[in-house]
């Protein structure tokens, strides 16, 4: 039986073979990712803002 086990063993199975432009459009996606969660939220706690103000 392996050691790693889970979606992170998967993962990192993965990033073996991926070559360096994946590597590098994975990277960027995941930050536009962060990046839009935070958004987001911030236009999540907007919303709620300007409805109490109503």
């Amino acid at each position: 039986m392996r050691a790693e086990q889970g979606p992170a063993a998967a993962s990192s199975a993965k990033k073996k073979f991926l070559n360096l432009t994946d590597q590098d459009e994975l990277t960027r996606l995941r930050k536009e990712v962060e990046q839009l969660r935070m958004e987001r939220e911030i236009l999540k706690k907007a919303a709620v803002f300007f409805a109490e103000e109503l």
